[in-house]
């Protein structure tokens, strides 16, 4: 054999301590990127936020341990940093997305603008502060950062094979150069200034091979060296300058059945100064540079199938991120180890159910007793071997039923169902102890031995037996609890235990009995019954002094030195099967899950897978004991042994942030990103805000907890769980708001407060300043109006006054004293001349008149009818008064026929008597007078007019005197009162003359005011 291939042997022979160094088994799973297991993933990046960024052959995701969020879509080839670590540069086969941290924004550039032919790419690395250079199916491609410039190179080597630069590293040694992997044409190495190119193409002994040696998938330069991944040719350590090489495979080349075992390299990264990964198909290995040793720490020894803890990636806190095609895992360095083992006899033909675990403190080596099982089980802790231990006579259908188990003087004591086993290592069988049940049938359920060697056996629902080790005689104890507590014998047994000072202890449902070695028997159950309904004890374990029960409602712990006296302490809430206490005092519990109680607490702690603590299987954990200073934890054929000490605490401060907003039911699109983000603004009617948030947590992300509050409106923090992330404010007002997040993790230690200030603009009415005026202009008009009112009512007043004396002057016109004589004088010339009926006619007119004007005197408004009454019986009188010197007509127009229409009383009587007195009274005959009343919708036109003398011959008699009369002025200033204008708009006074010019009446238009019912 060639030398090199021994020396390749001999490296993969490695120390089992080494091996140990890393447990990559030790990873845990996060339920939140469970959609990553139908993914294969291709590669892995931490942002400088902290989050992990995870490329697939179908996506890009972000992940912060509580959530995966699908960002881009696309087959995604690998990612990797910018320039200055703020962008990331995500490689498709059909493009680039050039993606800020920062601002969340990103820049596409499609394929075709980078290649005509548009082939695909493959991978891509930063060159210097302002070149990114991309590797294409037919060259690469020189992406010019500041001009966004592209340029197409093609480095490649004529052949007949189908070419393809897979991967590119730069010469870390020689500048402007290159190293790119090709598609089977080897290595190239590649000058960006000469365009020179030199070939390296690597001969290896098995041809069949030689393609896949050839084509490379990673390089990774490492001082004078490459470390290089082929596809499913192993690992190459090249040397630059002499350009030899060796060649690794993790999993043997040729596997047992003389197939080639095609060892694909995924992934080569740093681990430490001169330490890589190196991540295959079929396994992982650390790969020493200076020693030149790759040590195998695992592969699959399962033919083809791929391995699936495959190292990719490794962050800023050294923690291993695994995965490939089967999910995503993390080997956390704040993840406790758990030391797992499984029982290689475990079937599912049986139960298994493990019942106790001890250690032969001798030999290190553990035995298990299951319950429905072959027997008892041996592990020896120095080989890592089982064997499983029969009783030597075969019992019934092959099925043993242990229930307990403790050693003593080098022999191993074994309750069994039916009765007691012992055995003695070295010996092949498990042996029955020979006892003579007197032909009872017993069903066994716990033991322990007495100090004088003696067994007491519990049995299920027979009492207690005690069985003599020397003459092998089985006596019923049970008037120990017949002659104080005869009931309890009637419940099921529970436990029994033999603790340190020699008192006994025996639980049966609802009772808790301890019988001291003065033979004081006493009941327990009260004093933890005032918690329980019923009392089902479902273990006693002593420790420290205690006794621990472990009860549905939780865990107690029980003085032995206090005995009798009755000291009982609650130690743990949390419902238990069975319980064990640490050397620190800490309370170790299984209830399908394992928990921990710290001292001095109640409330417990769970352990899971990502603790790293094994998988239990739908049972749960069954069993847990104290191995020296070790607890060990089982499910059905598998158990966990860990040291309490060890446990890490969890320290990891989750990181809270707003992952995003959503205003009025829109998507918030910030300008930067909400991690950089701490104020925003939003306009007044923008005031329903859903914010949804997050943590960045890779350790136990499932246990994390918020709390969060919008200061200035919550005084109080509001708790919600990992899957209670998202909350909604409605209907703001406008204002400043603060809204603050935390988060805790398992250990509840809770982060900084990340805040976010939103500020919801006011609305105009709402302002301070605002409000303020407003209340000053109101509070002025307020005054204005009190005082426009005061002068109002003032005006009114003095309106009123004028009116009334007004009012009284039309009435003192209209009621002239010489107007009363001469018509009571005319009626009385009637009398004397005997026309006593027309006396009586016109009396009554009088009557009439009198009665009218004093009727529409009273009220402010009459109406028409009644005025036009009082007009005719006025006119009438007249006529009597003059000898019928004159005619009248009154023509009212057909709209005012009805009595709708109201007016101010006592207008047309003065104008009428100026007509009279004035006009018509200095002519001999034939005179006449007309009154017209029209409808002009929202007043009166009145017409007088008369036929008289005219306004100029009665100048003679001071008649108007060159102005209206008194009672003309009177009526024009009460219609000015009423209607707000000036008397010239209101009475129109014409002079009428002839052909001639001779006057010949006068004409008076009258406009009056009136409302309508």
């Amino acid at each position: 054999m060639d030398s090199r291939w021994i020396i390749i042997l001999l490296v993969m022979i490695i120390s089992p301590c080494l091996v140990g160094q890393v447990n990559l088994e030790n990873h845990s799973k996060f339920e939140s990127a469970s959609l990553l297991e139908e993914e294969k993933i291709t590669g892995l990046i931490e942002d400088i936020h902290g989050f992990i960024w995870i490329t697939t052959e179908s996506s890009v995701f972000r992940f912060d341990g509580v959530q995966l969020e699908p960002i881009f879509q696309g087959l995604f080839e690998d990612v990797f940093y910018g320039p200055d670590s703020m962008e990331l540069f995500f490689i498709h086969r059909k493009g680039v997305i050039r993606y800020d941290c920062n601002t969340g924004h990103f820049d596409r550039i499609e394929v075709k603008e980078i290649s005509k032919s548009g082939d695909n790419l493959y991978d891509g690395i930063v060159y210097n502060d302002s070149t990114v250079i991309y590797t294409r199916h037919e060259g690469i491609t020189i992406h010019h950062l500041r001009s966004n410039r592209l340029n197409n190179f093609n480095p490649l080597p004529p052949s007949e094979n189908v070419i393809g630069i897979l991967t590119i590293a730069k010469d870390i040694r020689q500048p402007n150069t290159v190293w790119l992997g090709t598609r089977r044409n080897g290595l190239l190495r590649y000058n960006l200034e000469t365009h020179q190119v030199v070939q390296k193409l690597f001969e290896i002994e098995e041809e069949s091979l030689y393609n896949e040696v050839n084509t490379i998938t990673s390089i990774v330069p490492y001082n004078q060296h490459l470390l290089i991944g082929t596809w499913h040719g192993g690992f190459l350590h090249y040397n630059i300058e002499t350009g030899e090489y060796r060649q690794y495979f993790i999993q043997d080349k040729r596997l047992n059945d003389g197939n080639i075992s095609f060892d694909r390299i995924l992934n080569i990264f740093k681990y430490k100064d001169d330490e890589f990964w190196i991540s295959s198909t079929k396994g992982v290995g650390l790969f020493n540079a200076t020693k030149v040793e790759l040590l195998i720490l695992d592969r699959s020894d399962q033919g083809y199938q791929f391995y699936q803890n495959t190292p990719l990636y490794q962050d800023s806190k050294r923690r291993l991120w695994v995965g490939y095609d089967n999910g995503l895992r993390l080997l956390d360095t704040l993840r406790s180890q758990f030391n797992v083992i499984e029982n290689p006899f475990f079937t599912q033909e049986l139960w298994e159910i493990p019942q106790e675990v001890i250690q032969d403190e001798k030999t290190g080596d553990l035995y298990f007793c299951n319950f429905m099982s072959k027997g008892v089980y041996k592990y020896a802790s120095k080989d890592k071997e089982w064997k499983l231990i029969r009783p030597l006579n075969p019992l019934s259908n092959n099925i043993f039923k242990g229930h307990d188990m403790f050693m003593s003087n080098d022999t191993l004591w074994v309750l069994e169902e039916s009765g007691i086993y012992f055995y003695r290592p070295g010996e092949a069988y498990l042996k029955k102890v020979p006892v003579d049940y007197n032909e009872a049938e017993l069903d066994f359920w716990n033991f322990c031995r007495l100090e004088n060697g003696d067994f007491l056996l519990l049995t299920r629902f027979d009492g207690i037996y005690q069985l003599d080790i020397s003459d092998l005689s089985v006596t019923s104890i049970n008037h120990w609890i017949e002659e104080k507590y005869p009931e309890a014998l009637a419940f099921r047994g529970d436990d029994i235990l033999y603790d340190s000072k020699g008192n006994i202890w025996m639980g049966w449902k609802n009772y808790l009995l301890v019988k001291m070695p003065t033979g004081q028997l006493i009941d327990l159950s009260p004093a933890i019954l005032q918690e329980e309904e019923i009392l089902n004890i479902k273990d006693l374990s002593e420790s420290n002094s205690h006794i621990l029960v472990a009860l549905e409602s939780g865990v107690f712990r029980i003085s032995i030195d206090a005995l009798p006296e009755i000291i009982v302490e609650k130690v743990s809430n949390q419902v238990s099967d069975h319980v064990e206490q640490d050397k620190d005092g800490n309370i170790w519990s299984i209830y399908h899950e394992l928990y921990r109680t710290m001292a001095v607490q109640l409330n417990p702690f769970p352990f899971g897978i990502n603790d790293g603590i094994h998988t239990h299987g739908k049972y749960g954990f069954e069993q847990i004991n104290t191995i020296g200073n070790n607890i060990i934890v089982g499910s059905r054929g598998k158990y966990s042994i860990f040291n309490p000490s060890n446990i890490k605490k969890n320290t990891e401060i989750p990181f809270p942030y707003i992952h995003s907003l959503t205003i009025n039911g829109v998507q918030y699109e910030p300008d930067i990103s909400l991690l950089m983000k701490d104020v925003i603004y939003l306009n007044s009617d923008e005031n329903n805000v859903k914010i949804d948030f997050s943590a960045r947590a890779f350790t136990k992300p499932s246990s994390v907890k918020f709390r969060y509050r919008l200061f200035n409106i919550e005084k109080e923090w509001n708790q919600v769980g990992v899957n209670q992330s998202v909350v909604t404010y409605s209907q703001l007002n406008g204002g400043n708001y603060i809204f603050q997040l935390q988060a805790a993790n398992d250990n509840n230690i809770w982060s900084e407060i990340k805040s976010l200030n939103i500020i919801i603009d006011t609305p105009l009415y709402l302002q301070t300043w605002f409000q303020i005026t407003i209340i000053i202009l109101a509070l002025t008009g307020l005054i204005i109006l009190y005082l426009l009112r005061i002068s109002r009512l003032k005006k009114v007043a003095h309106i009123n006054n004028q009116m009334l004396t007004l009012e009284k002057k039309a009435l003192r016109a209209q009621m002239n004293p010489h107007f009363i004589f001469n018509a009571l004088n005319s009626i009385q010339h009637l009398i004397t001349e005997g026309q006593e009926q027309r006396s009586i006619q016109y009396l009554n007119k009088f009557s009439k008149l009198l009665r009218g004007v004093l009727s529409n005197s009273r009220e402010y408004k009459t109406k028409l009818s009644s005025e036009i009454e009082v007009i005719r019986n006025y006119l009438e009188l007249e006529l009597l008064r003059l000898g019928e010197k004159f005619s009248y007509e009154i023509n009212i127009s057909k709209e005012l026929m009805n009595d709708d229409v109201e007016l101010q009383g006592l207008l047309f009587q003065p104008i009428i008597e100026n007509a009279i007195h004035h006009g018509l009274a200095h002519k001999k005959d034939g005179g006449h007078l007309r009154v017209d009343i029209e409808d002009r919708h929202d007043h009166l036109f009145c017409v007088v007019e008369d036929n008289g003398i005219g306004r100029e011959r009665s100048g003679n008699i001071n008649y108007f005197n060159g102005h209206e009369s008194t009672g003309i002025k009177t009526v024009a200033s009460r219609l000015s009162l009423i209607s707000g204008l000036s008397p010239d708009e209101l009475i129109n006074i014409i002079d009428l003359y002839d052909e001639d010019q001779n006057p010949k009446g006068t004409r008076v238009e009258i406009k009056i005011p009136i409302s309508s019912n």
